[in-house]
């Protein structure tokens, strides 16, 4: 496809990134020449210096024979300004990056009344993944299929826990619960297991199941139910901005730490239910006399990772029970990973997501296209959902004889509402809801999945 992205930030490099690995043909559009020259320089894409709102620029881009446009720059008037022009000059689809808070209702008026295709709000996908987190009743993240009906969770294999040592084709009958280890980080290596792979300590595993399922490993790994009814959240971010209005509505009690003052008073006249502490989240003496130990959650949200890193440590020395950390440094997550810290949101890969599934989805004619898409372990394994439809070559063949492409895996299968985890003599049917997890990152349709 030819796509088009105005801004090259964190998020349009990200995007350039993922879209030219899948193969697409993309122009960079952005005013500041080095960061064209560099982002030139890493991977094979036109840049053109311009602002993306100038018609002669676009034009010089290609607009009229683009399949999407993505508008990433740092002022949300110019990216919606950007996907107006590139639609009326015929680009097909437009998508515009919308940040700030007061625009956040306007949302659907832009898609709906102004014909673009898809807005992204970084900072908001950020909050909502957070709420969700602590919203549920344990504090690790799940991820779902199937509208809910399966669910993906990402777990450590701790000292002692009973899933040391297990071999994966006696996981079911040790554990005594239907499920699917479908991803292992070990060190430096990402893994997708066979039935011969042995988990270690230290494993970093991602797990297929059934709700029921899911409960009983729970159960057996002794992950009490915990809901989260107090948070502290460090930073005055715009992502805080969403989140405490979401946790506020939910009767959560919050505390705010923040160093800027004027931010404090914004949040105080915002937010009069929340505790507003304005500070330094990363010293030491401040945390303990506003009491971060008494917390449910400890949520890190300043504008620098190395500080949410700290903080999140600090958290953990004093055993808050949920701790979330935001990281937009993509080489700093697998420190987070050595460090034990769980939960790290980076609010520039959830987005790139996002828009990545949506390309994907519109590139492909096939109703079969990406449904769900999750990227694990830093980007290295995807787990993608796929409707099976009446063309696909993948039906009624037992799965052991399916020849599928090395490093993938059938995670679960939907079928009428129940979840099956499948074994080598289930079948995939017409209408089932599947998920493959594959190193493989640019599967469109199920059909890629043979080799």
């Amino acid at each position: 496809m030819n796509i088009i992205i105005i801004g090259a930030g964190k998020l349009g490099d990200a995007l350039v990134s993922c879209l030219t690995k899948e193969g697409h043909d993309i122009t960079l559009i952005e005013t500041d020449k080095e960061l064209i020259e560099t982002i030139v320089g890493k991977y094979d894409v036109l840049g053109i210096s311009g602002n993306g709102a100038n018609i002669d620029t676009l034009r010089q881009a290609g607009v009229q024979k683009a399949d999407i446009v993505i508008a990433t720059t740092a002022n949300d008037e110019l990216n919606v300004l950007c996907c107006l022009l590139s639609s009326k000059l015929g680009a097909r689809h437009t998508v515009a990056r919308v940040r700030e808070t007061r625009y956040s209702k306007q949302l659907a008026f832009m898609r709906q009344e102004l014909g673009i295709s898809m807005v992204v709000n970084p900072e908001l996908d950020a909050a909502n993944e957070i709420s969700r987190i602590l919203r549920s009743s344990r504090t690790i993240k799940i991820d779902s299929f199937a509208k809910g009906r399966a669910d993906l969770v990402e777990l450590r294999v701790e000292d002692h826990s009973p899933l040391e040592g297990v071999k994966m084709s006696e996981l079911s009958s040790r554990l005594k619960c239907k499920v699917l280890i479908c991803a292992v980080q070990r060190g430096e290596k990402t893994i997708i297991p066979d039935g011969r792979f042995v988990l270690q300590t230290g494993d970093r595993v991602h797990i297929t199941a059934s709700h029921i399922e899911l409960e009983k490993l729970f159960k057996t790994l002794g992950l009490s139910k915990q809901r989260v009814h107090s948070a502290m959240i460090v930073g005055g971010s715009t992502t805080a901005y969403y989140l405490v209005g979401q946790l506020i509505d939910s009767g959560f009690r919050i505390k705010i730490v923040e160093q800027d003052r004027d931010k404090c008073e914004r949040f105080s006249e915002t937010f009069p239910k929340a505790t507003v502490i304005c500070g330094n989240g990363t010293n030491d003496s401040l945390m303990d006399e506003e009491g971060l130990g008494q917390y449910d959650a400890c949520v890190a949200l300043t504008g620098i990772d190395e500080e949410n890193i700290i903080i999140s440590l600090l958290a953990r020395s004093k055993q808050v029970p949920s701790i979330i950390t935001k990281v937009n440094n993509s080489s700093l997550l697998r420190v987070i990973n050595e460090l034990s810290v769980d939960n790290a949101i980076s609010p520039k890969d959830l987005t790139a997501n996002h828009i990545v599934k949506y390309v994907r989805s519109q590139e492909s004619n096939d109703s079969s296209s990406v449904q769900t898409l999750y990227k694990l372990f830093d980007n290295s394994i995807e787990a993608v959902e796929f409707v099976v439809t009446e063309d696909c070559a993948c039906t009624h063949i037992p799965l052991k004889e399916l020849k599928k492409k090395n490093n993938l895996l059938i995670a679960c299968i939907v079928r009428a509402g129940q979840t099956l985890i499948p074994g080598g003599n289930d079948t995939m049917a017409v209408g089932d809801s599947v998920a493959v997890v594959s190193s493989d990152l640019y599967l469109r349709n199920l059909d890629e999945i043979l080799a």
